[in-house]
């Protein structure tokens, strides 16, 4: 059985194996092609996404750039 942690995902309870890391977390979740990533009020460089494991309790928010003036 795998086991599984909890985490908050843009305002949403969801449960992910433990162990996800951002990385596995983007490839699961459909997300716009220009955004950010913030995981427990940190921003994520995306040369870190393979290597930042959730935790349970992690707050994730995936937040798209919206231009304009």
């Amino acid at each position: 059985m795998e086991e599984t942690v909890s985490i908050t995902l843009n305002g949403e309870p969801r449960s992910v194996p433990r162990g996800t890391t951002v990385a596995a977390l983007l490839a699961q979740i459909p997300h716009p092609g220009v955004f950010a990533v913030e995981a427990d009020a940190a921003i994520i460089p995306a040369e870190k996404y393979s290597s930042t494991v959730l935790h349970g309790g992690s707050v994730v928010e995936i937040v798209r750039f919206v231009g304009g003036g």
